[in-house]
C-alpha cells in the first residue's frame, strides 16, 4: 500500500485544534479484549515435544531475579547478566560459562610488560588468525597496590613463574579441567651435597628472605635493598618435578635495581637476612641445581593462577569465610567455579553502587556460585579491581560497572577462550530476547539464529521433529510456523524464560531466552494526533506502548475501531493503515471527503483521534487555521512556516504588530554665509546663556499583558492524564505558560487551567523552551480552549510555537539510564548542545552511563566540542607520548586539539616517560583545573572542604574560581575528593554550569 504523508499537516499545531467545525464527532468504541487463547490451554506446547518446566526465579545470596540477559559468545561459551533484588538491595551479576567438552577453556594470563606490571584487561589483543579465540576476561589474583606484584602462584605453559606464598590457587590441565587448592610449591638450590633455601620466586624482595628473580619478573630486580646477588645462567625453564642446571656467572653487591640478563636468574640474598652467611660460599663458576616441587594435583597442571579462599568444596560452603571484615561486608566480587559436569563459571558482581548493585559478602558469593551450578569455587580479587570484559565482537567491551567508575589496571586476568580447531565443526544458537515487554496474547516470532563456529548464520528450519522447546507452565504457547518458532504470550504479569534445543548434523545445540509479559500498559501513544490524507491515499499511524519504562510489543493484540463505516483499516505490526472505501464516501462542508474518529486500544488504555480524507488539503488546512486559531492580543499576526521549527517540520510564527513611523528625517538646505563687512570694529558678541541640559523622558514601562492562542475545537477522547509536549522559541522565563481545557463528563462542564512545566531554558537551546503539560481530568470530551497562554513583557516579542504532540516526541530524557539520575538534566542539556553522545547497551537502549568514570580521551572530546575548536586546525600536531598507540582512533583528533591548544598535557611515569594515559580516568582536580581556567572571572571562594588540604598546589587557584562561580559544591560528607575520578555525570554537570555562568557573565 502506498503511504501518503502530509508534512505540513502532520507537524502543525493544528493537529490538536480546529476539528469541531469541520468533521463530525463520532463516539469511540469501548476497548475490546483480544481473543488471547481461543480454544488452547495456556502452557501448551503445540506441535513440539518440549516439556513444561519450572525455572528457578531466585539466586541464593542475591535474591529474586528481576531481569536476565543472555547470549552465546561461541559454540562453547555463553554470557549471562542477572539483575536481582532482595528487599531494597540490588545486585548485578555477570557470568561467562565455558564448556571444555565443546572446545572452551579458561587460563590465567599475565598483563603488563613484566610480572609486576599492570594493564587493563581491555588492552588484551584479539588474535583473529590464531588457534584460540579470546572471548572474555575477568580480574584474577590479589596483588600489591604498591609494587603490582601478584600475591599468589602463576604457572604459564607449565613454567613455574611465581610462588604461591601458601595461598589457594586454581590450576588447569591441558584439557582445560580445573583443580582447586593449595599448591604446596617450594623451590631450592643445591651445589653438590649443600642445599640453599629459596623462600620466594619472583616476589618483590624484602630484607627478611631469599628471592629468586627470573626474566619474568622484569628487566631488573627493581628493589633498592642492600644485598648480594648471584647471577645464574639457566639451561632451561623451571618446572614442577624437574631439575634445572645453572652456573653462577656473576656476583654483585649493593643491590640497586640490577639487570636480569637474558636466560638468567638472580638469587637475591639481603645483607640483613639472618642466615646470609650460608650463601657466602657460593662462588663464580659454581654449578648449581634448581628444583621445584608441588602437591600432586598441581604437578601436572599447564596453567595456574592464585586467588583468595576456596569458597565451595564439593558443593559445601567452606567455614573460612567470616574471619575478616572484608569478607563479611558487601563488596564487589570476582570468582571462578566449576560445575559437576566440568563447565567453568567466571563471575563478577558489581558493588558499592547502591542504586545499581550493592555487592555481596564472601558467604553470599559462595551461595551465588552454588546457585549457578558450581560445586567448587574460589574467591578472586574484588573491590575496585572486579571487572568483566567481553571480546566476542572482535574488540574489548567492558560489561560490568567497576566501583572506581573506570577499569583498573591489574597484573593478571582469567580469560575464556575457544579452540578454533575443537569448535570447527560445532554450532551454537544465538537466541535474542525481545527488547520490549510482550503484551499478553501477542504472537512473537522468536529471534533464534543457528551459527557455525565462524559466527556465520546457518540456514535451519525449526520444526517439531528436530526441535524441543522447554517452557514454563502457563507462560505461553509455542508453535512452529514456516520454519520459525512462534511464541504466544500467556496472561498475567510475569517474567520467565524458554530453553530451545535443536538438532543439526546429529549435534544437539541449545540456547535460552528470557522475557517479560504484561497484561496492561502504563502508556499508549500514537505518532499522529490528526490523520489527514487525500481521498485516494492512506494514512499510516504507528502505535507505541510502555510498561515499567520499557516498550511493549503487542502485535495483533492491538485493537482499532471506528464508527465511520467508510473507513477501511489494517494492522501490520505496530502500524495501523487507514484508507477510504471509494464507494462509501460523503461530502463535508461542500468538499469531497470523509471524516471520523479512530480509536486505538490496548489493555485499559485507549486513544481517539480524528481522521479526514479529502481532495483539497490546502483548502482544509486554511479552514483549520482561519476558523479555529485565535490570538487574544490586538494587532498580533500569525502565519505558518512549513520549514520552520526544531526539526524543520513546520511551526506557527506569532509576530507583534507593526509600529507606525513616528518621525521622518527632513534634510534642511545649508544657509549661505554673509561675508559683507559693515564696520571695521567688530561688535562684542552678546553673552549667551548656557543651554539647559535636556534629559530625555524615561519611557513609560510597559505593563505585562496576557496573550492567548487557542481554539474552541473538540480535541478528542482518551486524553485524560496524558502528557503533551510543545516547544516555544522566544518565550520569556517568567512567562508562566499555561493551557486551558473545557472538560465535559458525567460531573458536568468545567474549565481547567493547567500550567506547563518548562524544560531546558537554562541554556536556551537557541532560545527554545521545551514545555510539558499533563492533563489531570476525568473521562469525557476535552476541548482545547487555549493551546498556549502566557504573560508578555515586550510588545515586539517574536514567538515561534511548534506542534503540540503526545508524550515523548521531544524526549527530555534521551538516555534510558538518566531518567531518574541526579545528573539527568545536565547530561541531556549537554547532549542537546551536541557536545556528548551516548551508546547502545546490550539491550539496544541509548544509555550514557553517568556513574562510569570519564577517561582522559573522553574529556578531551568534551572539552574540544564545548570550546568549538576546529580539530582540522590541529591535525598536524605531533603527539610525543610513549602510549600514542593506546589512543583510540576516534579520540586522536580531539587529543591533538586539546594538546595543541595547551588545554591538556601528559603524565610522567616512574620510568621517566611521558604518557597521555588516554583510557585512565581523569582526576577531579585535573578536570576542575582545566574548566576553572576557562572562567572569565575574578570571583573566587575559599576552600573549606574536609579534604581541602589534599588539593594540589597547582590546582588550588582554579578550584577556588570554580567554587566561586558555582561550578562545584562538594559532596554530602563535606569532601571534594580532588584525587578521585570524575564521573561522566559529574563532568556533564561541570560543563553545563560553566556554560551557564559564562553566558550570564
Amino acid at each position: 500500500m502506498k503511504k501518503i504523508y502530509i508534512k505540513i499537516l502532520s507537524a502543525a499545531m493544528s493537529a490538536l485544534i480546529a476539528i469541531g467545525g469541520i468533521m463530525p464527532a463520532f463516539a469511540a468504541d469501548e476497548p475490546v479484549a483480544p481473543d488471547v487463547w481461543g480454544d488452547l490451554t495456556p502452557g501448551e506446547v503445540r506441535e513440539s515435544e518440549g516439556t513444561p518446566v519450572v525455572f528457578d526465579k531466585n539466586i541464593a545470596g542475591a535474591g529474586e531475579i528481576t531481569d536476565i540477559y543472555s547470549r552465546a559468545l561461541g559454540p562453547a561459551t555463553d554470557y549471562y547478566r542477572y539483575s536481582c533484588k532482595s528487599g531494597s538491595v540490588l545486585q548485578k551479576i555477570y557470568v561467562v560459562e565455558s564448556d571444555p567438552s565443546r572446545g572452551g577453556f579458561v587460563r590465567g594470563v599475565s598483563l603488563g610488560n613484566s610480572f609486576g606490571g599492570r594493564a587493563k584487561i581491555s588492552s588484551l589483543k584479539v588474535d583473529n588468525e590464531g588457534d584460540d579465540r579470546l572471548l572474555a576476561g575477568v580480574n584474577s589474583d590479589f596483588f600489591s597496590m604498591n609494587t603490582g606484584v601478584p600475591m599468589g602462584v602463576f604457572v604459564e605453559d607449565g613454567r613455574f613463574v611465581s610462588s604461591s606464598d601458601g595461598r589457594f590457587a586454581i590450576g588447569f590441565d591441558e584439557s582445560g579441567n580445573a583443580t582447586f587448592g593449595k599448591v604446596g610449591d617450594s623451590i631450592s638450590m643445591s651445589r653438590g651435597e649443600e642445599t640453599f633455601e629459596i623462600h620466594y620466586l619472583n616476589k618483590y624482595p624484602t630484607v627478611y628472605c631469599v628471592y629468586l628473580l627470573t626474566e619474568d619478573f622484569g628487566a631488573t630486580t627493581s628493589h633498592a635493598i642492600d644485598s648480594k646477588e648471584y647471577i645464574i645462567s639457566l639451561e632451561s625453564d623451571i618446572r614442577f618435578g624437574e631439575e634445572v642446571t645453572g652456573e653462577i656467572i656473576e656476583i654483585r653487591t649493593g643491590g640497586q635495581k640490577g639487570a636480569i640478563p637474558e636466560g638468567c636468574a638472580v638469587l637475591v640474598v639481603p645483607t640483613l637476612y639472618s642466615y646470609r652467611e650460608r650463601y657466602d660460599g657460593l662462588a663464580l663458576g659454581d654449578t648449581v641445581m634448581l628444583s621445584a616441587i608441588a602437591n600432586e594435583q598441581f604437578t601436572a597442571i599447564n596453567n595456574a593462577i592464585g586467588g583468595g579462599d576456596v569458597i565451595l568444596d564439593n558443593g559445601d560452603i567452606t567455614g573460612t569465610l567470616t574471619d575478616e571484615s572484608i569478607e563479611t561486608s558487601r563488596n564487589p566480587r570476582t570468582a571462578l567455579g566449576v560445575t559437576a559436569d566440568g563447565k567453568l563459571i567466571l563471575t563478577v558482581i558489581d558493588g558499592r553502587q547502591p542504586s545499581h548493585s550493592s555487592g555481596v559478602t564472601a558467604t553470599s558469593l559462595a551461595e551465588i556460585m552454588r546457585s549457578l551450578g558450581c560445586v567448587n569455587a574460589i574467591n578472586l580479587d574484588g573491590g575496585g579491581s572486579s571487572v568483566m570484559v567481553l571480546f566476542d565482537s572482535g574488540s574489548a567491551k567492558m560489561v560490568s560497572s567497576p566501583s572506581d567508575k573506570v577499569e583498573r589496571a591489574v597484573p593478571n586476568a582469567l580469560t575464556a577462550y575457544e579452540s578454533r580447531t575443537a569448535t570447527s565443526d560445532k554450532h551454537y544458537i544465538v537466541a535474542t530476547a525481545p527488547e520490549s515487554v510482550l503484551f499478553e496474547g501477542s504472537e512473537y516470532i522468536l529471534d533464534v539464529q543457528l551459527k557455525n563456529a565462524a559466527g556465520e548464520t546457518v540456514e535451519h528450519e525449526y520444526n517439531a521433529s528436530n526441535t524441543k522447546v522447554y517452557i514454563e507452565d502457563d507462560f505461553g504457547i509455542i508453535d512452529f510456523v514456516d520454519g520459525d518458532i512462534m511464541f504466544v504470550a500467556g496472561g498475567g504479569d510475569r517474567y520467565g524464560r524458554l530453553k530451545i534445543e535443536t538438532v543439526i548434523d546429529e549435534e544437539t545445540v541449545s540456547g535460552e531466552m528470557y522475557f517479560e509479559i504484561t497484561s496492561d500498559v502504563d502508556t499508549l501513544e500514537i505518532d499522529q494526533t490528526l490523520l489527514l490524507s487525500d481521498f485516494s491515499g492512506e494514512v499510516a499511524v504507528k502505535a507505541m506502548a510502555t510498561s515499567g519504562g520499557r516498550e511493549v510489543f503487542f502485535g495483533e493484540a492491538l485493537h482499532v475501531s471506528s464508527e465511520q463505516q467508510d473507513f477501511m483499516m489494517a494492522l501490520e505490526g505496530d502500524t495501523v493503515y487507514l484508507w477510504v472505501n471509494p464507494w462509501g464516501f460523503s461530502e463535508i462542508n461542500g468538499t469531497l471527503g470523509v471524516g471520523g474518529i479512530i480509536t486505538v486500544s490496548l489493555g485499559t488504555k485507549s486513544i481517539s483521534v480524528p481522521a479526514y480524507f479529502g481532495d483539497n488539503l490546502a483548502l482544509i488546512f486554511d479552514m483549520f487555521v482561519a476558523e479555529s486559531l485565535k490570538i487574544s492580543k490586538d494587532g498580533y499576526k500569525y502565519y505558518y512556516d512549513e520549514n520552520g521549527g526544531v526539526s524543520g517540520n513546520g511551526a506557527f510564527v506569532i509576530s507583534s504588530p507593526e509600529k507606525p513611523v513616528l518621525f521622518s528625517e527632513i534634510s534642511l538646505p545649508e544657509l549661505p554665509i554673509d561675508e559683507t563687512v559693515t564696520s571695521e570694529e567688530t561688535a562684542e558678541p552678546e553673552e549667551t546663556a548656557e543651554p539647559e541640559e535636556t534629559i530625555p523622558p524615561e519611557p513609560e514601562p510597559i505593563e505585562p499583558f496576557e496573550v492567548e492562542i487557542g481554539s474552541d475545537a473538540l480535541v478528542s477522547r482518551g486524553f485524560d492524564g496524558r502528557t503533551f509536549w510543545m516547544w516555544a522559541d522566544g518565550l520569556a522565563a517568567n512567562s508562566r505558560p499555561y493551557a486551558v481545557f473545557e472538560v465535559t463528563d458525567d460531573i458536568g462542564t468545567r474549565v481547567c487551567k493547567v500550567y506547563y512545566e518548562t524544560y531546558y531554558d537554562l541554556m536556551g537551546f537557541n532560545g527554545r523552551a521545551l514545555l510539558k503539560l499533563t492533563v489531570d481530568v476525568g473521562e469525557g470530551a476535552i476541548k482545547y480552549k487555549t493551546l498556549l497562554g502566557y504573560t508578555a513583557y515586550d510588545e515586539e516579542q517574536h514567538l515561534e510555537i511548534g506542534p503540540v504532540v503526545l508524550a515523548d516526541k521531544y524526549n527530555t530524557n534521551l538516555y534510558a539510564d538518566t531518567v531518574t539520575h541526579w545528573s539527568g538534566y545536565y547530561v541531556n542539556a549537554l547532549s542537546y548542545m551536541g557536545i556528548i553522545s551516548g551508546s547502545e547497551d546490550l539491550n539496544g537502549r541509548l544509555v550514557y552511563n553517568p556513574d562510569e568514570g570519564l577517561s582522559r580521551e573522553q574529556f578531551a572530546k568534551i572539552l574540544v566540542n564545548y570550546l568549538k575548536i576546529d580539530v582540522e586546525a590541529y591535525a598536524d600536531t605531533e603527539l610525543d607520548f610513549a602510549d600514542n598507540a593506546d589512543i583510540a582512533q576516534w579520540a586522536v583528533p580531539f587529543v591533538k586539539a586539546a594538546v595543541g591548544a595547551g588545554l591538556m598535557k601528559g603524565r610522567s611515569t616512574p620510568q621517566d616517560t611521558i604518557v597521555f594515559a588516554p583510557r585512565d580516568g581523569i582526576k577531579r582536580q585535573e578536570a576542575i583545573y582545566v574548566l576553572g581556567g576557562l572562567l572569565d572571572t575574578e570571583v573566587s571562594a575559599e576552600l573549606t572542604f574536609t579534604d581541602s588540604d589534599t588539593v594540589a598546589p597547582w590546582a588550588k587557584d582554579n578550584f577556588c574560581r570554580a567554587l566561586g562561580a558555582g561550578l562545584i559544591s562538594g559532596y554530602d560528607d563535606g569532601s571534594i575528593r580532588p584525587e578521585g575520578g570524575i564521573t561522566r555525570g559529574e563532568a556533564a554537570t561541570l560543563v553545563v554550569r560553566l556554560y551557564d555562568y559564562s553566558s550570564k557573565s
